[in-house]
């Protein structure tokens, strides 16, 4: 019998144990109860209640303006919908760089006023800090690696990042350092899809369990915004394998990426 049907909650540690045994997780973006209610009756395993609220239901042009007491109000909707699935809350901008003791402090309000299970949080070395001091007091986290929207505009584009060697080794030496962290899940977003990915080779010691599934480019989006997001690349892709791997906690970490092409609007 598959792990997710023995489970009335799914948890990190199902999370891993559905890995192991290569079982399909589904993952959705849900910002609302109504949304929420209806997906995890469905049966999808991971709810993002993602930062792009600011786009998709305030209609920012980007993700910056949307404010932690904003983040929790939809946390909190999202989880009062849910007996089944994980939920996992993005940090809003803002509200964990640059300074580790404010990102605790964010992640506290978060999981005691929302009732979140998770966070997820944009960027590699300069915010490790942050995830140690996170992950310290108990809260598991996810990563986010390639295009970060939080930074965009630092990049001034939408487009496929680690196009170029320098940014690809720096993706690669982030992923490493979030999973020897205890992170335990990164999102890798519109990276370019013949990038040589050693997570993805057969030889390769931690590889785990390939499969195949269909996410936006950007990974978990609402559903009804499937076919479009604020002008941004809308096409469905496959995503990239992932793998799992063990790391210096004790736990694993589980990589999903998503194939990033270029689509002309």
């Amino acid at each position: 019998m598959s792990v997710s049907k023995q489970v009335k909650r799914v948890t990190t540690h199902v999370l891993q144990a559905m890995k192991t045994e290569g079982e399909k997780i589904s993952m959705l973006t849900a910002y609302d109860y109504s949304m929420a209610r209806i997906l995890d009756e469905a049966g999808i395993d991971v709810l993002l209640v993602g930062d792009s609220a600011s786009n998709v239901m305030a209609g920012h042009e980007t993700t910056l303006p949307i404010t932690l007491d904003q983040m929790i109000y939809h946390a909190a909707s999202v989880v009062r919908a849910v007996n089944r699935a994980l939920v996992v809350v993005d940090l809003p901008f803002g509200s964990y760089q640059g300074n580790s003791r404010i990102a605790l402090e964010s992640t506290v309000r978060i999981m005691k006023e929302a009732g979140a299970h998770a966070v997820k949080l944009e960027g590699g070395a300069e915010i490790e800090e942050s995830v140690k001091r996170i992950l310290s007091a108990g809260v598991p986290v996810m990563g986010h690696l390639g295009l970060t929207p939080q930074s965009i505009y630092k990049f001034g584009t939408y487009s496929v990042r680690a196009k170029e060697e320098e940014e690809a080794q720096k993706l690669l030496q982030d992923a490493q350092l979030l999973e020897s962290m205890g992170c335990f899940a990164l999102v890798l977003e519109k990276y370019p899809p013949n990038w040589q990915n050693p997570f993805r080779k057969p030889d390769h010691p931690h590889h785990r369990h390939w499969r195949r599934g269909r996410y936006r480019w950007a990974g978990a989006r609402h559903p009804r915004h499937a076919g479009h997001h604020q002008g941004l690349s809308t096409e469905i892709y496959p995503p990239l394998p992932g793998s799992l791997r063990s790391n210096q906690n004790g736990g694993r970490t589980l990589y999903r990426g998503c194939e990033g092409k270029e689509v002309s609007q």
